[in-house]
């Protein structure tokens, strides 16, 4: 797969699990649920979606070292954006998800480089 395209991916990815999803769970779904939405979405579906984005980037290192570090940036930027109000909180999340997309992403550009050694 081209780096382009792992790129499209990436971000096509983090708009809709990071924004669209946030904003239908907030403005379609009734307020408990909404939240009750969100908290799965902060807790299991981003956290996964960002491993699983950065053992993508793993593969091209050089090329796509950015996307753990646009995952956190993007996170409090687009709930803010659907939540009309930036909070402050969401920051702690952000290093979070940044540090497990580093070492998914490092892990997986050295497990690639130790099994190619290993041929």
């Amino acid at each position: 797969m081209s780096v382009k395209k792992k790129s499209c991916i990436a971000i096509v990815t983090m708009l809709i699990v990071m924004f669209i999803l946030p904003l239908i769970a907030v403005r379609i779904v009734s307020s408990d649920a909404g939240m009750a939405l969100c908290f799965i979405l902060f807790f299991a579906v981003n956290p996964l979606m960002v491993i699983a984005l950065s053992v993508m980037a793993g593969t091209e290192l050089k090329k796509l070292w950015w996307i753990p570090f646009l995952a956190a940036v993007l996170f409090p930027v687009f709930f803010g954006i659907v939540v009309r109000e930036l909070v402050k909180d969401l920051f702690i999340y952000s290093a979070l998800y940044l540090a497990v997309g580093l070492l998914a992403m490092i892990g997986t550009h050295f497990g690639i480089k130790v099994a190619k050694r290993g041929k």
